[in-house]
């Protein structure tokens, strides 16, 4: 896994410190960085240079900002990934950049591990949520098919953990699971990890996409 990204914030020593720490990630093979949103179209509207797999976008930016460049790589470079980086955590900013393009909403206070997460998910899996979005959200934007998430299908959920699986959309937490399938929380737990590892996600917020794309709910 050789990943080519672009990094397109506004802020240089922000911007010079995500440089860094993208560096250090093993599957990212090469970094892009530019200052504001204009530089970056003009850039790829004039390149012959191959497109990079994933955009990290920030969301307020001079001269044209994070909704503007989502737009355009919609248009023009549609098999390009965006992950929006901002500070705003609301769930209509969320919506409206998913709704826009976006694969993935991180805020700019989030670990290196959930950088790293993103960068990966969104990769594989075309899509990366954080808890901070909820399950009815995501459950809106794949049924308007806002994003195209990929899993693996090699393996059938069992009945069970489609029960659990249509659950956990639902918000039930792992104690109303176990209580209302007469079984304990730590076998709720382990169904939930068989799922996740059966689908290819890493957390429940990528149960939740599978089970929509599947009409379980």
């Amino acid at each position: 896994m050789k990943i080519r990204l672009s990094l397109v914030d506004d802020h240089n020593l922000y911007r010079k410190g995500l440089i860094k720490i993208l560096s250090t990630f093993s599957e990212v093979d090469s970094i892009k960085e530019f200052e504001n949103g204009e530089v970056f179209i003009n850039h790829y509207s004039n390149s012959a240079s191959r497109d990079d797999h994933i955009i990290l976008l920030d969301y307020q930016m001079p001269k044209l900002d994070g909704i503007a460049v989502s737009n355009w790589l919609k248009q023009h470079k549609p098999k390009t990934k965006i992950i929006i980086i901002s500070q705003y955590d609301d769930q209509h900013t969320i919506q409206k950049f998913i709704q826009n393009g976006a694969s993935g909403y991180l805020l700019k206070g989030a670990s290196i591990q959930e950088l790293h997460e993103a960068i990966i998910q969104v990769y594989k899996n075309n899509f990366y949520f954080n808890e901070h979005v909820s399950n009815q959200m995501i459950i809106d934007l794949v049924q308007h098919k806002n994003i195209n998430p990929n899993f693996k299908e090699n393996n059938e959920l069992t009945d069970r953990e489609k029960e659990i699986a249509q659950l956990i959309c639902q918000e039930f937490s792992y104690k109303d699971i176990a209580n209302q399938l007469n079984i304990s929380q730590r076998t709720v737990e382990t169904h939930k990890k068989n799922i996740l590892k059966k689908i290819g996600a890493t957390k429940a917020t990528g149960i939740v996409v599978y089970a929509t794309k599947k009409g379980w709910i």
